[in-house]
């Protein structure tokens, strides 16, 4: 999936679960060509398992 990595290239530092909005920006009867428009981090993978730990 494409992503402008000049403006998603720090949220997606890591493996890990992401919250993502995208846009199909194909023409009809195109493949789909998905774009992130909007993407948030939950956490790394890491970051998840010592949550998990925890509880």
């Amino acid at each position: 999936m494409h992503f402008d990595k000049s403006k998603f290239g720090a949220v997606f530092s890591a493996p890990g679960l992401y919250e993502v909005e995208v846009v199909n920006n194909a023409l009809f009867g195109q493949n789909a060509q998905y774009e992130v428009t909007q993407c948030r981090k939950i956490g790394s993978f890491a970051e998840l398992v010592e949550m998990a730990k925890i509880k």
